[in-house]
């Protein structure tokens, strides 16, 4: 289980910084009493950001963990979520309505039920067109805002449904559409669609430490197609997960630090520019001070940081 926080370095562009690293363990393999899901570890991390942070968060989550275990720790916590509806869902009017004067029995605490999402996203007439700047780019979607109650949270949330006015089956169905979902009522449709692509840089992120550091390359090749575990230890796993997403926050702050035009780039251009940097100074600080040097040592990180990227 990863946290990272999603931070803005530019115009519409927005990286991944991983800061949190809890390792999950399936219940077989844990000693009795001591078994904790994904949700349990998210929470537990969740309690000890909020600790040190007392500024307004906001939680981008898969819908995977939009549920009552952690949507209820984070709204206790003072965290609005973000995170993706499951198409099957169903809500109910946030308020009931009225009742006729003279009728018997009790008062509902809740509003009718709606109808199911699917049947939403066909009512073309509720739905708005807007611009949007999402993956760093201005798009125009068609956009539909309900508020309701969701009976698995037992509390109001706002349902944003999305549609690409592009794509469209015949007898005008949408193909292209988006549940989202946010705990915070004072966001805009235009504001939860926005939050949620952010979410997609956490995904970059991970692709970058698999790919190109080794996240997941923690064993090596046995005989077969059985392979032999390096990291047996699940010590060595912490220290191997966190040494890997800590260097993917140490690159992008060093690039955010450098300047303008190493920020735009791609995390392989910033990971050879630092160790073409790292090289530099390293043959510069070791070697005498003479005229020329720091021009050779640039020439050899050069050298050195296109052989590495190739490999």
């Amino acid at each position: 289980m990863v946290l990272a926080a999603v931070v803005e370095v530019g115009p519409w562009a927005w990286v991944a910084l991983p800061f949190w690293v809890a390792l999950y363990r399936p219940k077989a393999t844990c000693p009795r009493g001591q078994f904790r899901t994904r949700h349990d570890l998210a929470a537990e991390a969740l309690a000890a950001v909020r600790g040190w942070f007392s500024r307004p968060i906001r939680l981008l989550a898969d819908g995977a963990y939009f549920n009552r275990s952690l949507v209820g720790p984070a709204r206790d916590l003072g965290m609005g979520v973000v995170s993706r509806l499951r198409a099957d869902a169903r809500l109910r009017e946030a308020r009931p309505r009225k009742q006729p004067k003279g009728k018997r029995g009790r008062k509902p605490k809740h509003g009718p039920w709606w109808p199911r999402l699917s049947t939403l996203a066909r009512q073309s007439r509720a739905f708005e067109t807007v611009s949007v700047r999402i993956y760093r780019k201005t798009v125009t979607l068609r956009l539909r805002e309900v508020v309701a109650w969701w009976p698995p949270l037992s509390c109001e949330v706002k349902v944003v449904i999305a549609r690409d006015p592009k794509f469209t089956r015949r007898g005008g169905r949408p193909q292209r559409v988006a549940y989202l979902v946010t705990t915070d009522l004072g966001l805009t449709a235009v504001e939860v669609v926005e939050a949620f692509a952010r979410r997609w840089t956490i995904e970059q992120m991970f692709s970058v430490a698999k790919h190109q550091l080794g996240f997941d390359s923690a064993a090596g090749h046995g005989r077969g197609r059985t392979p032999a575990r390096e990291v047996r230890k699940e010590r060595s796993v912490r220290r191997h997960a966190a040494l890997c997403l800590a260097l993917v926050t140490f690159v992008e702050v060093w690039a955010y630090q450098v300047g303008r035009r190493l920020r735009a780039r791609s995390f392989s251009e910033k990971l050879a520019a630092v160790r073409e940097e790292t090289i530099r100074q390293t043959i510069f600080a070791c070697a005498p001070r003479r005229r020329g040097l720091r021009e050779m040592a640039g020439t050899l990180a050069q050298l050195f940081s296109t052989a590495t990227r190739a490999a």
